[in-house]
């Protein structure tokens, strides 16, 4: 079966969200306790380059916390290039909304920094790791709602979204997989 085009699916489509999934090498649990649990460690350690640290204002990994990801300033630079964003964004401030633990499910809320002004109004994203048939795998789900600031922005966060979710959690990935943490 061959996949639609990615404009001819969000030409067709009357709401912002794009969704996707993938498979990683590491159990959902490693990447739950990585991604959303102990991120203001493990994210500054898995992908150097790009996140300097992480903040949060609450308790982490709860409804109503905040979570502030600080990106190293050669990284905001590059990205605010590519993109064609009329600034510079050191910082992108996120509200968790809802949190399960259980099935390893996060929603989150964009509230300051990232896409926001530039490409979007507004944005949250929900990502879900489910556990693999086979040990120490798993399925990524991820789904993101926006409201674009134009039909040629919404095509392009979509492209955009395409490419940086499955790279920023394969960039983890290849930490875990190189490292003993969060077994």
């Amino acid at each position: 079966m061959t996949r639609p085009c990615l404009r001819c699916l969000l030409l067709q489509t009357k709401t912002n969200e794009y969704e996707g999934q993938f498979k990683c090498k590491v159990s959902a649990r490693r990447l739950w306790r990585s991604i959303v649990q102990d991120a203001h460690h493990s994210l500054p350690n898995a992908v150097p380059k790009c996140i300097a640290c992480v903040e949060y204002d609450g308790p982490p990994a709860q409804p109503g916390s905040l979570r502030i990801l600080y990106y190293q300033r050669d990284y905001a630079i590059r990205i605010s290039k590519e993109n064609a964003l009329d600034r510079l964004v050191l910082a992108t401030k996120e509200k968790f909304l809802e949190v399960d633990h259980d099935s390893f499910r996060v929603k989150i809320e964009v509230v300051e920094g990232g896409y926001i002004g530039s490409m979007v109004k507004s944005y949250n994203y929900i990502i879900q790791f489910i556990e693999g048939d086979e040990p120490d795998t798993c399925t990524v789900h991820w789904k993101v709602e926006y409201k674009a600031l134009s039909q040629k922005l919404k095509l392009k966060m979509a492209a955009m979204l395409e490419e940086v979710i499955p790279l920023s959690i394969k960039g983890i990935e290849a930490y875990l997989l190189s490292n003993n943490e969060y077994r």
